[in-house]
């Protein structure tokens, strides 16, 4: 039972580190294993969290023909911006499931968080295919 506590404790802690790893003003930028960009952004402690998204259309893609939809974009709530920053703490934490090339498939991300820039690239995974259908939910 000690250790399940601890082991609860431990996983608590590190879902706390992850969101309070961006420190305002933040901003991300993601772009998917298709080249579809997002971007987000919060100016102040508890501010709101912008969002959009600019999907790639069929003149700028690789077969002329992929589309990513429409555009769109928004405010994030407090919920939606906390699971968005514990995904990022998991992402950027598990090397696991980082590489060096940005290839067809892989996410690439660049946190800004006060005067810190940190940039990784994930994997083709289920991680990242789990990110993406959290996006598409916004």
């Amino acid at each position: 039972m000690k250790r399940f506590l601890f082991l609860a404790f431990l996983l608590l802690t590190s879902a706390a580190q992850a969101g309070e790893s961006l420190k305002p003003p933040w901003s991300l930028a993601y772009s998917d294993g298709s080249a579809n960009r997002y971007r987000f952004g919060q100016d102040t402690k508890g501010g709101e969290t912008q969002f959009e998204y600019l999907p790639i259309r069929p003149e700028e893609s690789s077969t002329g023909t992929y589309s990513g939809g429409e555009a769109r974009q928004g405010r994030l709530d407090a919920k939606q911006t906390a699971q968005l920053q514990q995904w990022l703490g998991k992402l950027e934490k598990n090397k696991a499931l980082h590489t060096a090339d940005r290839a067809k498939g892989t996410g690439a991300f660049t946190l800004n968080s006060g005067d810190e820039t940190r940039s990784f690239i994930i994997q083709d995974s289920p991680e990242l295919r789990d990110f993406n259908e959290f996006l598409k939910k916004l």
